[in-house]
């Protein structure tokens, strides 16, 4: 019979993609399946918790708060980048100061700028 273990505290974790992070690990289930669950400590002192799927893991090695803390400050990823963002029309004049008219709407979904065109950007 095989025995399941798991580690819970704090570690560095070496992910697919060349990534890593540090932070309190511990398992979670999520989704029906069994996942890492990662709080990532700020430099504001907020964590931001992020969720693993343990097919994704190449290491979990375990250390201190201490150490795990400064890995966490050098290999800060930012959630979104700026090139993901669009940038939207101004709002339109009514009631709701997010609506978009129909022509901004339909703007919007096609990637057509006036003043410039065609957006090339994803």
């Amino acid at each position: 019979m095989t025995e399941t273990r798991s580690f819970e505290g704090w570690a560095i974790v070496e992910l697919m993609g060349h990534v890593r992070i540090a932070g309190h690990v511990r398992p979670e289930e999520h989704y029906g399946k069994a996942m890492l669950r990662v709080d990532v400590p700020g430099d504001d002192g907020v964590m931001t918790t992020q969720l693993y799927s343990p097919d994704a893991l190449y290491c979990v090695t375990p250390t201190t708060e201490k150490i795990a803390r400064a890995i966490a400050k050098r290999s800060q990823r930012m959630p979104i980048y700026p090139f993901e963002l669009r940038q939207l029309p101004a709002p339109s004049e009514s009631n709701d100061p997010g609506a978009l008219d129909e022509e901004e709407q339909a703007d919007t979904a096609s990637g057509f700028d006036d003043e410039e065109g065609w957006d090339d950007e994803p």
